[in-house]
């Protein structure tokens, strides 16, 4: 199984997140800890040409725990021609 380091940077709120991102069952899931130090987990999911579904969740009290959904939709690259 391949594992990537990812790192995402949010200067507005003074962040640097890094996160060890692998394949699970089709999806696509990106492993950090908040500053608190529990789990967090990003997973790109239901993932085609078109469009993909992203969840953020956290672990409490050993349960993950989603806080935030979304659904998008890739719009076509047309500045190519």
């Amino acid at each position: 199984m391949r594992r990537v380091a990812v790192d995402v940077a949010r200067p507005d709120a003074a962040v640097v997140r890094v996160f060890v991102a692998r394949p699970a069952d089709g999806d696509v899931v990106l492993e950090t800890r908040q500053e608190d130090g529990r789990p967090m987990r990003w997973r790109f999911s239901d993932i085609r040409p078109t469009s993909f579904s992203w969840s953020n969740a956290t672990e409490q009290d050993g349960e993950w725990i989603v806080t935030q959904r979304s659904t998008a939709r890739r719009v076509p690259d047309t500045s190519l021609g």
